[in-house]
């Protein structure tokens, strides 16, 4: 705190000062410090209430790492009856297709030059064979 001009500055008022700051000081350091005094103990009653839903909270969890378990060997079980890797499946799925795509467009070519060489329409022909307009 510094002095106004007009306030004279005497050995009591600067006692007094230098006090009033080691009161602010010592104030604050008290605050700093933890209470380490011993927190009082809840009634009967509430630590029993609390200790039952701690129970019931480690029963819940226990149940649920037990389904987690159960559920993760049935994924285990699943897996081993697959006969391939799902990303194997759908590329073999993917070469059938274009092998079959390929096949078909060969077979209807053929058709197209036998309805042309008989003078036909290509339906004709493919109903001769058995091939629905759809295949």
């Amino acid at each position: 705190m510094t002095p106004s001009p007009t306030t004279l500055q005497t050995p009591d008022t600067i006692q007094n000062q230098n006090q009033d700051q080691d009161q602010d000081h010592d104030q604050d350091h008290d605050q700093d410090k933890k209470d380490t005094s011993p927190r009082p103990l809840p009634p009967p009653d509430q630590e029993s209430q609390r200790m039952k839903k701690i129970a019931a909270l480690h029963k819940s969890i226990a149940l649920l790492e037990s389904q987690t378990a159960d559920m993760e060997r049935q994924i285990a079980n699943i897996k081993a009856k697959l006969e391939n890797d799902a990303s194997e499946t759908v590329t073999r799925h993917i070469r059938l297709l274009h092998q079959y795509n390929e096949i078909k467009d060969i077979g209807q070519g053929l058709m197209g030059l036998m309805a042309e060489a008989r003078g036909v329409r290509q339906a004709e022909i493919q109903q001769e064979f058995g091939v629905g307009c759809r295949d």
